[in-house]
């Protein structure tokens, strides 16, 4: 992966980069390093993102205006976040085989959508940084004991205010908690519900109370009912067949496709006769995982005009149904296969 986006480090600034890096002072002390967690993001965008500004304007006091090094960073995140979804795959309770694996980690490292976050330096950190944090704290999640529970919640705070769109994250917990597939599921006592995500109400409550502060509720604002809808189905369809040029803010005329629309409709209907047919054993991870490509898809309630949480929804998609459902679909049909019906011999 490093090889493949090395390239990106010829580049220059562009887009964001100028009001985010360039324009913006280098902190020279700790109190500096504070006042970026009581400021927003942009100066006319409801966004909040004060680890992922720390991590940019702290490598700039590191070594200026360079902007190499800026990109380097970027593809160092996009080495680690395709080695940490494949260590995702390869956890026990979703059973992904090490070549499908490693082919789906693969696959989500090289797809279009990937690349737009690592050449742009501020707008593809905002994106990775928060995508690498969502697949520590999931992994983290579905590992067992209280260390790893610690963990999951520290990477879940970290992506929160390292992108609102990470929010998500603990819509995924509550999916792999319901379908039972971490390994302290609370089943229906309401009592170890509240006990188990008594650690995320606090950072829930004081990231909202910041935004509500911050921009005084215009970030709930809905310009247009459609906008969300339109944000929904440019997702889908660029994740599953995406355009040979993605465009920087495309316009409805120019990112509509009916035949992709369709498409990827039937690839998600294939997608669900899979996982119906995998079988007891299989299915509540492949449930788990369609529910949470639909919820990392949708614009969040924190900032409902703007686009959806693309990369997180393009790693649901790879990681969790892509190629690990055909796998487990192929390696239980193949089971079935070889196993004699004692009945008719």
């Amino acid at each position: 992966m490093v090889a493949v986006y090395a390239p990106s480090m010829a580049n220059d600034f562009i887009y964001d980069d100028n009001e985010v890096i360039l324009n913006q002072e280098a902190p020279r002390s700790l109190s500096d390093v504070a006042r970026i967690f009581a400021e927003r993001h942009f100066p006319n965008l409801p966004c909040y993102r004060p680890i992922t500004r720390s991590t940019l304007l702290l490598k700039k006091t590191l070594h200026g205006d360079n902007a190499a090094l800026f990109h380097l960073l970027n593809v160092l995140f996009m080495a680690l976040t395709s080695v940490r979804a494949y260590a995702l795959m390869r956890l026990p309770v979703l059973g992904v085989r090490k070549i499908p694996a490693a082919l789906a980690a693969g696959l989500f490292a090289v797809h279009p959508i990937a690349s737009s976050c690592v050449y742009p330096i501020a707008s593809g950190r905002e994106t990775f940084l928060p995508s690498l944090l969502t697949l520590i704290a999931v992994y983290a999640f579905l590992r067992r004991g209280t260390v790893w529970y610690a963990l999951a919640i520290a990477a879940f705070s970290t992506s929160l205010f390292s992108k609102e769109q990470a929010v998500v994250v603990s819509v995924l917990f509550v999916l792999a908690d319901f379908f039972r597939i971490s390994p302290n599921p609370s089943g229906w006592d309401l009592r170890r519900w509240l006990l188990r995500y008594s650690f995320l109400l606090p950072i829930l409550c004081l990231y909202f109370t910041i935004r509500h502060f911050l921009f005084a509720r215009t970030d709930y604002a809905l310009d247009d009912w459609t906008g969300p809808f339109h944000s929904l189905s440019y997702a889908f369809q660029t994740m599953v067949l995406p355009f040979l040029e993605l465009v920087y803010k495309p316009t409805l005329a120019i990112w509509l496709s009916p035949p992709r629309l369709i498409v990827g409709g039937l690839v998600i209907v294939l997608l669900a006769v899979a996982a119906f047919r995998l079988g007891p054993d299989h299915r509540p991870s492949s449930c788990s995982g369609q529910a949470g490509f639909w919820s990392a898809c949708c614009p969040p309630p924190t900032c409902c005009t703007r686009k959806p949480s693309t990369m997180s929804a393009t790693c649901s998609w790879h990681l969790w149904e892509c190629l690990p459902s055909w796998d487990r679909w192929l390696r239980s049909t193949g089971s079935s296969l070889r196993r004699p019906d004692c009945g008719q011999l």
